[in-house]
């Protein structure tokens, strides 16, 4: 193997979304939650038990805890922003960083923090809920983007940021001030390309 097709092997390595996947995680030894939103699982490593925790389809994964003495893994809904926090022994818990932040990168297309209420100061509506708006964006039609709650989200990769559809039946949608990230570098996602969210299709 010649010198440049090495380099390039070892740029195409350490591109991002190549490293360590604890990187996304801030860990806490002898640390777990109390919550209900939950699922025990078999897991022989903690990477094991991350990958676990990214293919969980019943509810979003924040956080996961590993239990090193029975080499079990729990996979959560919650985050220790979200639910108390005990201390125990012989555990230690990882939460996603993106779920942690209540700052945005960019355009906020990877954004999962709390803020509920637009720049204006209107409350958003529960992407769930069908009134006052009709949603175009919503849990089911795009289980992917975070949409969970009132939290104001940018699920169509829009320029302006996160938004959200109001709780005003005048107003649609309007947009969410969420602070920069300052030195914090978030995993990134694929771009798509953006699209209307004014209107219902």
């Amino acid at each position: 193997m010649g010198r440049q097709e090495l380099l390039l092997l070892l740029l195409l390595f350490l591109r991002p979304g190549h490293g360590d996947p604890l990187d996304s995680y801030v860990n806490t030894q002898g640390a777990s939650l109390i919550t209900f939103t939950r699922k025990q699982l078999p897991a022989a490593s903690i990477a094991e038990c991350a990958a676990k925790c990214e293919e969980e389809t019943t509810f979003t994964c924040r956080s996961f805890q590993y239990h090193s003495k029975e080499q079990h893994c729990v996979v959560m809904g919650d985050n220790s922003k979200s639910a108390p926090v005990l201390r125990m022994r012989d555990v230690v818990l990882y939460e996603k960083r993106i779920y942690l932040s209540e700052c945005k990168t960019g355009n906020g297309r990877r954004y999962r923090g709390t803020v509920s209420q637009t720049r204006n100061g209107v409350a958003c509506q529960k992407w769930r809920d069908r009134s006052p708006h009709v949603p175009k964006y919503s849990p089911t039609s795009h289980p992917l983007e975070g949409l969970e709650e009132n939290y104001c989200r940018n699920p169509d990769n829009d320029a302006e940021g996160p938004w959200c559809y109001t709780t005003d039946p005048a107003t649609r949608f309007d947009y969410c001030t969420i602070p920069e990230c300052e030195g914090q570098e978030l995993p990134q996602t694929p771009s798509r390309l953006p699209s209307p969210h004014g209107n219902v299709l």
